[in-house]
């Protein structure tokens, strides 16, 4: 690339949580919290980074966070791995589609400054994509070596299952996953390729629905709030902040390759660590979280929350 300093993403994890910078480069989530400044989100990355966080989510999509990322490294010696994603139009012009994916893997590459992308996520995918022509194009990407790695990242399971199908193209599986939200976790695992796949996991605290005190906040989603509460219970049972709770119990389930977490605070990232520190849970919190059954799956998913106003 013509301009561009070369770099590469360390390919190794050392340990099996990351960052989500979405909170870093837009307003999300629930409560809607604005992003730090630019300087100190710079920070907070190298940070993250120096204590061991060697895993970073982002996409041209969550605002600046994308060229927060390369920012932080552009002149480091050692960066993190880096997942980023791409969109696809919402037509059946592969033309069209071709353009698109070149154009924003284009973009990547120059704002994160990197030569190959590890590892590159599809996301918005509405409805069955995954045709052969589609399949070639990506496939020229990994021949070309821009990138390294195809995921998918999108609601629902049904693109995940399809792109499993592929397993010498995709290897990576992105879906939501915590105390509650448990079902399509089990339901990709089931996949004969199953094994083939590398399994990261976001919404580790529901966007803090699971960690927030102020029940007030949580009025608009009244159908959700008898599980929330049994999660509080649980914590107040064996004597443990929910926060360590959620982490641990994901980041330490054995399907899983990667837990990644919203967080635009250096003290806040730092008890996280602290609590993922302390290892898995033990089987019997396991078991009485397991038993949580949220029948009604809608409750779930954030594009069914009312705005919090």
């Amino acid at each position: 690339m013509s301009g561009l300093k070369k770099h590469s993403s360390e390919n190794r994890l050392l340990t099996k949580i990351g960052i989500c910078t979405v909170q870093l480069g837009l307003p999300c989530g629930f409560y809607n919290e604005s992003p730090p400044t630019e300087t100190k989100s710079i920070h907070f990355l190298r940070e993250a980074h120096d204590m061991g966080i060697n895993f970073s989510d982002t996409a041209p999509a969550y605002g600046t966070a994308e060229y927060l990322l390369g920012k932080s490294f552009e002149n480091q010696s050692t960066r993190p791995l880096i997942s980023t994603k791409v969109s696809l139009p919402q037509t059946t012009s592969i033309t069209l589609i071709q353009n698109s994916i070149e154009v924003q893997i284009e973009n990547s590459r120059k704002q994160l400054y990197l030569d190959t992308l590890p590892l590159v996520m599809l996301r918005s995918v509405v409805g069955d994509v995954f045709y052969p022509s589609l399949i070639k194009i990506l496939n020229d990407f990994i021949q070309k070596g821009i990138v390294g790695k195809w995921g998918v990242s999108t609601y629902g399971v049904s693109a995940h299952l399809r792109a499993m199908e592929y397993p010498k193209i995709f290897s990576a599986i992105q879906i939501p996953f915590n105390m509650l939200d448990r079902l399509p976790l089990r339901v990709l695992k089931s996949h004969p390729n199953a094994l083939h796949f590398t399994f990261i996991v976001r919404s580790v605290f529901l966007q803090g629905l699971l960690t927030k005190n102020d029940k007030s906040d949580l009025i608009q989603l009244s159908s959700l709030n008898p599980f929330i509460n049994k999660t509080k219970q649980i914590a107040a049972c064996f004597d443990l902040l929910l926060s360590e709770i959620c982490l641990r119990y994901t980041a330490y389930n054995s399907s899983i390759g990667i837990a990644i977490f919203d967080t635009q605070s250096l003290r806040e990232f730092q008890t996280n660590l602290n609590d993922y520190k302390k290892g898995p849970l033990n089987n019997d919190i396991i078991e009485v979280i397991d038993d949580i059954g949220v029948e009604r799956l809608d409750l779930l998913d954030p594009r069914n929350w009312p705005p919090n106003q």
